[in-house]
């Protein structure tokens, strides 16, 4: 669905120039969502389809070597088959499951609204190292630590994004306003003083 089409459609309809944007954005967020879940969905199947295959063909070459064995031959490969067959649904297990868990945590990250690609790599990094537990579609905890990383480290968000530092001029003192503590506190060791100190 294309933007242009949407932002055509509102304003068909009566909805303020003002408000169009933010109906465009929410509305192509949540169709991002599906998009990811789909895809998280389509590879899971993928992944799931070539294992099968895999192990099929390892069947029929089994099966294969049983003709002109002894019983007792046959009794202790098809003990091992069952063995390895075992194993690896154990290991494609485990391999889906980390399929589902990559692709929840990026719907998760993508729903805090990093600013650009290189700052959604470092947040899912950080996030990664948390080790959340996945619990359905969601994370136990995960939700308290965006807030908080968010807010400690708003500059990577697009929609927390601080004011721009002023460097003087016709822009006004860097002191006043919202301005991180950071800065302040950068400016102050450096011994510059606001023009409220002077």
């Amino acid at each position: 669905m294309k933007t242009e089409f949407l932002e055509g459609l509102l304003k068909e309809n009566g909805v303020p120039e003002d408000k169009v944007k933010d109906l465009i954005d929410k509305v192509m967020a949540e169709n991002g969502k599906d998009i990811e879940k789909h895809k998280g969905e389509a590879e899971t199947a993928k992944t799931s389809l070539s294992q099968t295959k895999t192990q099929l063909d390892e069947a029929n070459k089994q099966i294969e070597g049983f003709k002109g064995m002894d019983v007792e031959a046959i009794k202790a490969s098809a003990d091992k088959y069952k063995a390895d067959f075992e194993k690896a649904q154990a290991d494609h297990k485990v391999e889906l499951d980390k399929i589902a868990y990559g692709s929840a945590a990026e719907r998760f990250i993508d729903a805090l609204k990093p600013k650009d690609g290189l700052s959604k790599s470092a947040i899912l990094a950080e996030f990664t190292k948390k080790e959340f537990k996945l619990d359905g579609d969601s994370f136990q905890g995960a939700k308290e630590w965006g807030d908080q990383f968010k807010k400690d480290n708003a500059a990577h968000f697009s929609d927390t994004a601080g004011t721009p530092v002023s460097t003087g001029g016709d822009h006004g003192n860097p002191l006043d306003g919202d301005v991180d503590k950071f800065v302040a506190a950068a400016m102050k060791g450096a011994g510059i003083a606001s023009e409220k100190e002077k």
